[in-house]
């Protein structure tokens, strides 16, 4: 079952996931009207998801893999809902 988490817990609540599933392995997925759901990484461990508020604007930054040459970065920029 998934939950929607409300925004005034999203900086909590992504602080906690990063240490809880620090090395998980992960998928990242985004979706979006024209092309559907795409697989962007599949089997990476997970680093962290950090949430930054600047100037009125949130990004939501997601830490994926591990060295050089598996290392992702995916910023969500204003980000709509968080849920888990």
């Amino acid at each position: 079952m998934t939950s929607e988490i409300q925004k005034f817990e999203w900086k909590a609540f992504l602080d906690k996931l990063s240490r809880d599933a620090a090395d998980w392995e992960s998928r990242v997925l985004v979706m979006n009207d024209r092309e559907g759901v795409q697989i962007l990484s599949e089997g990476l461990p997970f680093n962290g998801v950090t949430l930054d508020e600047k100037g009125g604007k949130t990004v939501v930054e997601l830490l994926i893999g591990s060295g050089t040459e598996n290392h992702q970065t995916h910023n969500i920029k204003e980000p709509v809902k968080v849920a888990f």
